[in-house]
């Protein structure tokens, strides 16, 4: 099937991400969705997918009947994964990772996507282990972020561990090492850009005002 028809059977299963606005509208039709990529020659529907996600490129029509094309990416987990923010002792721990991304080394929280059948704590704990080799203690959850509502669906989750120590670092995911920051030092690191990662600073804000409300 040509991506077009993929996503038209996509809808069809899966109506729910497909929920309409007045101002913002999915063109759903598959010959006006047909004509429109071969006239602009633009790509259009379900174009990628991978064991966590599929991208889609939808057809929108605005309020003034303007239609273009926009890109979104949805997960096939209900969540778009977990943050972590580890305490040692009085410490928080981060990691010094290279990110393809930037290309760059970048100081963040251990996070990552959510994997098929694990609740957000089960998760958290498998993350733990696998880039610190650490085991997860009193668990807590935080709340939830969207990481870009722009473009993705799934929310992420943000919990908050205590461990006793630090392990084998996953060096494969380009994990370098490790830096023990007090919390005050991070909000430091955080205005100095030295701690630029919008996951590690929301995850970071949930906290705070976690703790303020109590």
């Amino acid at each position: 099937m040509s991506p077009i028809e993929q996503y038209v059977q996509f809808y069809k299963n899966h109506p729910e991400y497909f929920k309409q606005d007045n101002d913002i509208q999915i063109v759903l039709d598959e010959a006006i969705l047909s004509t429109f990529s071969q006239e602009k020659d633009c790509e259009l529907g379900l174009i990628y997918e991978t064991k966590y996600f599929w991208v889609l490129i939808d057809l929108i029509e605005n309020a003034e009947k303007h239609r273009y094309p926009y890109m979104r990416v949805i997960h096939k987990e209900k969540s778009n994964g977990v943050v972590i923010i580890p305490r040692l002792g009085e410490k928080i721990v981060f990691l010094r990772q290279f990110r393809h991304g930037t290309r760059q080394l970048e100081l963040e929280l251990p996070r990552g996507f959510a994997e098929e059948g694990c609740t957000v704590y089960e998760n958290a704990t498998l993350e733990i282990s696998e880039e610190i080799g650490a085991h997860a203690e009193n668990i807590e959850l935080l709340g939830s972020i969207v990481s870009d509502s722009a473009l993705t669906y799934a929310p992420v989750h943000i919990l908050l561990c205590d461990i006793s120590n630090i392990g084998k670092l996953e060096h494969d995911e380009g994990i370098k090492d490790t830096v023990l920051l007090t919390k005050d030092e991070v909000m430091d690191y955080i205005s100095v850009n030295k701690i630029r990662d919008s996951f590690s600073i929301c995850a970071m804000m949930k906290w705070i005002t976690h703790s303020k409300g109590r």
